[in-house]
């Protein structure tokens, strides 16, 4: 009877500890946007689901096919999200950045070499595909790898406010495959009220989308990027952020006649505008992030807050 060889048995015993080591690489390439890409799409998505009739996506689905979908959304987001920051990662100039912001990310501390995640990045490519025809959201996983090659392989990747309309657009598809998915029907069905809605979403992101910029400055610079805050000035965007989240705030309530039920997202927005304005320092730059993804996600459900009112 044979048995396996020393090095055979070692190489298995291994194999845990390797599993856990790419798996931490690949958590390190999106870890910095897991709660505006994963988590808040997901959140979205079992909400908004139940709001299907007034999106004209059919009916809301029930409990358990919800929770039977939640890991294929997890997937689909996470996926979709690491392919864009491969996309985006594995650049000289983006490693250089990401040398003065972000120095634990795999490339620049030596996790993953360039050559190494363009490998990962063209196996992702079939692999994405393969899931969205599994469980949806090929619409929006095609606009996905659109964006992220036209943003990060072309002159364009430095581009100012284009940027923030491929930004829009991008995280609008973000919120589109989990709702999919979610539902079970495609956001251009019915009326298309779903599509429309997320159209007004992709414009709210693209005018505030560059909060996101105030965190960087100083990495922007030393690559040369033309963000936002560079090309306007620091509190030119800072207003220009803070006016954004004030219209479409009061947009969002005036398309859904929701007035009562924005009290949180208008809270939310306001304490966003108060603290990007009031706390000008990197780190409550971080903070104007992290609390611009939560802002968003209300407006964003602001049909689930008026079926709630209408028993939808």
């Amino acid at each position: 009877m044979k048995t396996s060889s020393p090095n055979t048995a070692l190489c298995l015993r291994k194999l845990p500890a390797k599993a856990l080591y790419h798996l931490h690489t690949a958590y390190l390439f999106s870890c910095s946007d897991l709660e505006a890409i994963v988590i808040a799409p997901f959140i979205f998505a079992l909400l908004a689901s139940q709001a299907a009739p007034l999106l004209s996506m059919g009916d809301p689905p029930w409990s358990m096919p919800i929770l039977l979908r939640a890991p294929q959304m997890i997937i689909w987001s996470w996926s979709g999200l690491l392919l864009f920051n491969l996309h985006n990662q594995r650049h000289r100039q983006s490693v250089e950045e990401d040398a003065v912001n972000k120095p634990w990310r795999p490339i620049p501390s030596g996790r993953l070499t360039p050559e190494q995640a363009t490998v990962v990045l063209f196996c992702l490519y079939p692999l994405n595909l393969i899931v969205s025809l599994a469980v949806g959201g090929l619409v929006p996983l095609a606009v996905i790898t659109t964006f992220s090659v036209w943003n990060n392989e072309f002159q364009d990747r430095s581009g100012g406010f284009l940027k923030n309309i491929h930004n829009g657009m991008g995280i609008t598809a973000f919120l589109a495959g989990p709702l999919e998915i979610a539902t079970g029907n495609s956001i251009f069905g019915g009326q298309a009220i779903a599509a429309g809605w997320l159209g007004v979403i992709a414009m709210t992101i693209t005018c505030t989308i560059h909060v996101q910029d105030l965190r960087d400055m100083e990495g922007d610079a030393v690559a040369g990027k033309r963000t936002i805050p560079i090309l306007m000035g620091e509190m030119n965007a800072r207003l220009f952020v803070a006016l954004g989240v004030a219209f479409w705030s009061a947009f969002g309530c005036w398309f859904w006649d929701t007035w009562m039920e924005g009290i949180l997202m208008a809270g939310l927005g306001l304490t966003l505008i108060s603290n990007m304005v009031g706390i000008r320092t990197r780190a409550g730059d971080r903070m104007s992030y992290r609390l611009w993804a939560p802002w968003l996600l209300a407006l964003a459900l602001l049909p689930y807050m008026k079926s709630l009112r209408w028993g939808q």
